[in-house]
């Protein structure tokens, strides 16, 4: 008797029969919920984050008003004028006197000051301390064309004036007809003593 004889046409097709291809098992369940894909997601986006790149962050600067001449982008082509607690935008002139020009234009104050008394400023980062602080410099009437092409746009210029206003034509004519009167009045006041003393008698 064959070996087929003692079993079942079921157990010996099971067995030994290639009439059905052999099932195949999957290693993970089926199913979007079960515990084996869910583990298998979290892996993939595990991954994918150790993956990405970090972005680099770009440093602020502590003030807005700071000057980087080394790393400014482009030519400025406005700026910001500061004087007496005022803030006005103003096209970046190429010379000292067109900048003297157009602070005058913003701050209509500045005309009873002499040209040559005005000063204008820029902070920059004191590279002497360790804590980054800013130092004000002044900048000279021959410097200017040279720094204002290094300049970030809207960056801010300090403008500084004495609180000695100069006279005017017509204060200056007040104050010398003033002064001619008080002196012709001391004068008819001294010949006045005089004549009272003469006649008191003594």
């Amino acid at each position: 008797m064959s070996v087929m004889s003692t079993h079942t046409h079921e157990e010996g097709c099971a067995e030994y029969c290639t009439c059905a291809p052999p099932p195949v098992y999957s290693r993970t369940p089926s199913g979007s919920g079960s515990r084996q894909s869910r583990y298998d997601a979290r892996e993939a986006a595990a991954s994918g984050r150790r993956r990405r790149p970090r972005l680099e962050r770009t440093p602020r600067s502590r003030a807005s008003e700071v000057a980087w001449p080394d790393d400014a982008p482009s030519r400025a082509k406005l700026l910001t004028y500061s004087f007496e607690g005022k803030l006005a935008y103003v096209p970046a002139a190429s010379s000292h006197e067109e900048a003297l020009e157009a602070a005058l234009a913003a701050f209509p104050s500045l005309s009873y000051v002499r040209r040559e008394r005005i000063r204008l400023h820029i902070r920059f980062l004191n590279p002497d301390t360790d804590a980054q602080s800013l130092v004000e410099v002044a900048v000279s009437p021959e410097a200017w064309s040279e720094l204002v092409g290094d300049l970030p746009p809207y960056n801010i210029v300090h403008i500084s004036a004495p609180k000695r206003r100069t006279l005017t034509i017509s204060a200056m004519a007040r104050l010398l007809l003033f002064s001619s009167k008080a002196r012709s009045r001391g004068r008819a006041l001294k010949g006045r003593r005089r004549d009272v003393d003469e006649q008191l008698p003594w």
